[in-house]
């Protein structure tokens, strides 16, 4: 799950009571309060009727969730390796996340970004990733590698903006 929003501290929830576990927070460095953070949880309950929300613990402000659920073939998914970037302001089209390497082949990584206030949407990612979600300020990605390799995403936007923050992490 990629939780981004504008400035504040919030808390996840779903209506299956989960307990997600937080990755690490990306923050615009450029002092704007964009923020990007992955969660995950280990074998969920589900359902179709499933719902995901935030609630503000201070001063949150745009708040968006978007939301991928994979299931492994055989044995205990896992968290593996996570990197990211603190945006540091600037016009830009494009940014790459920093490099992540899996510790072994067949994992998923996810990508999360969280763009400036001149609300450009995200158009593509690379280094293998699908652009699974796009919409004003916001993308999420994802990427089946077979053999593991690193990879830094460069993603990539429909207007020159303020880069905010970005991550990637990948699961066994």
């Amino acid at each position: 799950i990629a939780v981004s929003w504008v400035s504040g501290t919030l808390n996840l929830t779903d209506s299956a009571s989960e307990s997600y576990t937080a990755l690490t927070q990306r923050v615009d460095a450029s002092g704007g309060g964009w923020r990007t953070q992955l969660f995950y949880f280990i074998n969920p309950t589900t359902s179709s009727s499933m719902t995901f929300s935030v609630t503000a613990t201070s001063g949150v402000g745009y708040p968006t969730i978007d939301v991928q659920a994979w299931a492994k073939s055989s044995g205990t998914p896992a968290f593996d390796v996570e990197s990211g970037l603190n945006g540091t302001g600037g016009s830009h089209s494009t940014w790459q996340i920093p490099s992540a390497t899996p510790s072994g082949n067949h994992e998923i990584g996810v990508s999360s970004m969280i763009l400036g206030t001149t609300s450009p949407t995200p158009t593509g990612v690379d280094s293998g990733y699908t652009l699974s979600d796009s919409r004003t300020n916001v993308g999420m990605a994802y990427v089946i590698q077979t053999t593991a390799a690193a990879a830094s995403p460069i993603w990539s936007w429909s207007a020159a903006d303020t880069v905010a923050a970005g991550a990637q992490a990948f699961f066994k």
